[in-house]
């Protein structure tokens, strides 16, 4: 007797030659897109990675081999089938703290309350002071005053990260994306033949703090001014368009003038007037300040 597949049902894996049931690419974003068009049970393989405890709404059904599968949809019970399946005991919840804290800044008392006005009202901030006066201390304690991720926030920013191929434990904290200012506009924006996220996907929820902003290409900074304003981005290819999430907070760091110390009550400022003012007005840093910037003086 051949029973009918359910409407409401779907298969996510590798299948091999033997019938082994696989792990591959994207399996969270995959689950959640199925759930968004109205499955209600999936059939996928075990991977301790996948927070399936926390996806709700959906039942899923893992297992090891295509015969338990056909088994399953025949009505029989099958003794490998995990029906109550909960990666709580593979995964480790990574508590909600952060390497360096927002509390354990001393001074900086203005600094501080512009990071905590930025982090009320989502603004993006760009900081300029001399060398070592804080600027990156502060913009790497400031993921510390945002409140934890939402369970769908916290699927979405896990998705990402699986479809960059990059691995994220289970953690309730907000992203924080530190790329070095000689990355590629690829590896900030996304893309590749097959597109993956960048930097500013990886950021998603979260902080993108760029240091020395200024060192970045002005074909970069030009091309973060839509992600900025509409939260996501769009990657277009000859065979497919594909559209990731970016709704981020951008941090950057810059030094007044070229030596770094204009302003500085401890070195000498040996820059020429024109560099400062050449430096400070547009052409290399372009126009970040046209972001809804607030500026702050360390």
């Amino acid at each position: 007797m051949k029973r009918e597949i359910p409407i409401d049902t779907a298969f996510i894996g590798a299948l091999s030659l033997d019938g082994s049931v696989m792990s591959g690419e994207g399996i969270l974003p995959a689950v959640i897109a199925a759930k968004g068009i109205g499955i209600k049970r999936v059939y996928l393989p075990y991977d301790p990675v996948l927070p399936l405890h926390m996806l709700q709404d959906i039942e899923c059904m893992v297992v090891n081999h295509i015969e338990e599968v056909v088994q399953h949809l025949e009505g029989q019970e099958c003794m490998n089938l995990n029906l109550n399946f909960s990666s709580e005991n593979h995964l480790t919840q990574a508590s909600n703290s952060h390497q360096k804290d927002f509390g354990h800044v001393i001074g900086h008392e203005k600094a501080k309350r512009v990071l905590e006005i930025a982090a009320a009202g989502e603004h993006n901030l760009l900081m300029s002071g001399p060398p070592g006066c804080g600027k990156s201390l502060l913009a790497e304690t400031f993921p510390s005053i945002f409140p934890s991720l939402t369970n769908r926030a916290q699927l979405e920013v896990m998705s990402l990260y699986q479809l960059a191929r990059e691995k994220r434990i289970h953690d309730q904290s907000v992203p924080f994306r530190h790329p070095h200012h000689s990355a590629s506009a690829v590896a900030i924006i996304g893309g590749g033949s097959n597109p993956r996220p960048g930097e500013i996907s990886m950021a998603h929820r979260g902080i993108l703090f760029l240091d020395e902003i200024a060192e970045f290409s002005k074909k970069t900074l030009d091309m973060l001014r839509q992600p900025l304003e509409m939260g996501q981005v769009t990657i277009s290819r000859a065979h497919s368009t594909v559209t990731y999430p970016a709704s981020f907070i951008l941090v950057g760091a810059m030094n007044p003038c070229p030596c770094g110390y204009l302003g500085s009550l401890h070195h000498y400022c040996t820059c020429a007037q024109k560099q400062i003012l050449i430096l400070g007005s547009d052409p290399h840093p372009t126009k970040v300040h046209s972001v809804n910037v607030l500026k702050c003086v360390c």
